[in-house]
């Protein structure tokens, strides 16, 4: 009896100690650590022409599907959606268009907004519409905001087209 609780005893042990090297030298992932998307917009383009304004927003990184939504701020407070599209992942740097119309031209200055929703959401753009010169204007953004956000300075644009 004395010898069937030793073999016992000296395996359990030795299980225990191979169990414990066995978790030791498996590598372990951390699921605490918060894995940052990226995106770069390669180009921003609004454009008025025959009473209505076209945007187009070509992204040339997209790591997740995500929603971009557009959204028009009235003076008086009220806001419009413009529309929301679908977010692809692209990860090859192939240029993805977004494109969104606004089909009623503003009788007053508006804001238009763009904002991209996905495991975070952020402000990639917003342009300025002034009614008195029927044009658009693309504003700069706070990037501590996106701070996730790349956009390449060259290629912002707005073209006015009467």
């Amino acid at each position: 009896m004395k010898h069937l609780h030793l073999v016992l005893t000296i395996t359990l042990i030795s299980a225990g100690i191979f169990n414990s090297t066995i978790y030791a030298g498996s590598s372990t992932t951390e699921n605490s650590e918060h894995k940052k998307t990226t995106y770069n917009v390669d180009k921003l383009n609004a454009t008025v022409n025959n009473g209505e304004i076209y945007f187009n927003i070509t992204m040339n990184v997209e790591t997740e599907k995500c929603m971009y939504s557009l959204v028009r701020f009235n003076t008086d407070g009220t806001m419009k959606s413009v529309g929301i599209k679908n977010g692809f992942v692209n990860l090859n740097k192939l240029p993805l268009r977004y494109s969104f119309k606004d089909a009623e031209t503003p009788t007053e200055d508006v804001k238009y907004a763009l904002y991209r929703i996905g495991s975070e959401s952020s402000l990639v753009a917003e342009w300025q519409y002034n009614s008195e010169s029927n044009s658009m204007l693309l504003t700069p953004i706070d990037n501590s905001i996106s701070e996730n956000f790349i956009m390449n300075n060259n290629e912002k644009s707005a073209l006015i087209i009467d």
